[in-house]
């Protein structure tokens, strides 16, 4: 397999577990489990590998680069940038942050995309699909389960 093909697995990794604690971090159950510094090591992780991703995928793919949509994103992300340098008496830390996630969600999503074959996609985004289905599965079985226990000691 060459460095490219491990690279793009990679991403492909990286998007999944990125989408699975997305989906994740959402469910309360998952927020009562993980506590507040334990979700900032995860948010670190994903953002250092992100990072680094999109440092590795500028290095790597910059011809992909010189196409007319990364103009159209790189302006964007210019845009917020300023909109953040003028608006930073709101607070520059989150501003950064947020433009910090935009940009590695941006860049590496669109990137991991673009020149994918419809079923090499199609097949990703059923991985995907599956693990969103079981995620809710046992989020909705588990707040079920509690409902029904509460109902109980109510009752007595």
């Amino acid at each position: 397999m060459k460095w490219k093909e491990k690279f793009e697995k990679l991403k492909m990794v990286y998007v999944f577990c990125f989408v699975c604690y997305l989906l994740l971090s959402r469910m309360v159950l998952f927020v009562n489990l993980i506590t507040l510094k334990g979700n900032s090591i995860i948010f670190v992780a994903f953002a250092g590998a992100g990072v680094l991703l999109v440092v590795a995928e500028a290095i790597l793919n910059w011809k992909r680069y010189l196409k007319l949509p990364y103009y159209f994103l790189i302006a964007f992300l210019l845009v917020c940038v300023i909109s953040s340098i003028v608006n930073r008496q709101y607070g520059m830390a989150d501003n950064v942050k947020t433009l910090a996630w935009m940009s590695i969600q941006i860049f590496i999503l669109f990137s991991f995309v673009e020149g994918k074959s419809k079923e090499v996609f199609l097949s990703f985004m059923r991985k995907i699909m599956k693990c969103s289905i079981v995620i809710w599965f046992v989020g909705v079985a588990i707040s079920f389960v509690q409902r029904s226990e509460e109902r109980r000691v109510r009752k007595e």
